[in-house]
């Protein structure tokens, strides 16, 4: 008889951890930020991210359960970001995030802030107004909500918001050079742009950096090849070269090479300029550099022209003479 009840009690078990799977798999993506969660009220598959079809004006509510674990009461807000990608092509959101001629997101929804109570939890409704102007594609924003007393502990939920649900064609190209220093090492900042609203997945960018020293002295051709998980539309990707050791230079490059991402290609090809201050700023802060002497060897080529100059007019004034 024990037996049998052992086997009824281990049957019971195993049906109320196979409901509790299916009730979990069923509820929405849950994050926490001190003692804080955030519940986005989505349907269908994907539960981590609001996904809207809506015309230019349209007007769109979404729902967001909030929930204090805490035993005192706390204030939460949330403000609208852009989608942003970063150097290892993860999407992230942030205060600016858009590229020039770009939707802001941030214009579509206010910031707002919620105070709960001790142990409370409220459904909040945030207001989508789309923006007059048509865009095509896709366009990320991100809800990022955040607790007062501690703004770097933040939850993003992300929304994904289109006009027609119909892709478009990519567009990239290149915008500008910067330099920046992490960990101690300068960086070349290649930045490309995705000047449409479209996703990439599995970008891998294959490139020739060429500098151009002066009078072709001291010029160099480095390769880079990268893959990157994701590349959000209106957004731009930082590419970060750099080699152990070795200075950022300033001055002319050309940037040429190939994109690729689910089976199309682009081809790059375009020179820019890194200026001197933005170069110095990022060597400054940089540590056991190795030192270029390129300067040292110009220097001594001038001098060497200089010092011919000298003797060929020394030459031609004594012919005259005669």
């Amino acid at each position: 008889m024990s037996k049998k009840i052992h086997q009824l009690h281990k049957g019971w078990l195993l049906l109320a951890a196979l409901l509790l799977g299916l009730l979990l798999h069923a509820a929405p993506t849950q994050a926490a930020i001190d003692n804080i969660a955030v519940v986005p009220q989505t349907s269908g598959a994907n539960t981590e991210r609001f996904q809207l079809i809506a015309k230019p004006g349209a007007t769109r509510q979404l729902k967001v359960t909030l929930t204090n674990f805490a035993s005192n009461a706390q204030t939460i807000t949330m403000a609208p970001r852009n989608a942003t990608t970063t150097s290892q092509g993860k999407i992230l959101f942030n205060r600016t995030g858009k590229i020039s001629g770009a939707p802001d997101f941030r214009q579509m929804v206010k910031v707002q802030r919620y105070t709960l109570a001790a142990k409370e939890s409220r459904t909040v409704t945030i207001t989508v107004r789309v923006a007059q102007a048509k865009f095509s594609g896709l366009l990320i924003g991100g809800l990022h909500f955040y607790v007062a007393s501690n703004s770097s502990a933040a939850v993003d939920v992300p929304v994904w918001l289109t006009e027609t649900n119909k892709s478009v064609t990519p567009k990239l190209a290149l915008a500008g050079l910067d330099a920046q220093t992490y960990g101690g090492q300068p960086y070349l900042i290649v930045n490309l742009e995705n000047q449409r609203g479209a996703l990439l997945k599995n970008v891998t960018v294959d490139l020739k950096i060429k500098h151009y020293g002066f009078l072709g002295i001291g010029s160099t051709t480095s390769s880079f090849v990268q893959t990157y998980k994701n590349f959000a539309p209106y957004s731009r990707l930082p590419l970060t070269w750099g080699r152990s050791g070795n200075p950022v230079k300033s001055g002319r490059y050309q940037v040429t090479g190939t994109i690729t991402s689910q089976g199309k290609q682009w081809y790059i090809k375009q020179r820019a300029v890194l200026d001197s201050k933005t170069a110095k700023a990022a060597n400054a802060k940089a540590t056991n550099l190795t030192k270029d002497y390129t300067w040292l060897l110009l220097l001594v080529v001038g001098l060497l022209v200089a010092l011919n100059a000298v003797i060929v007019v020394v030459i031609i004034r004594k012919r005259k003479q005669k």
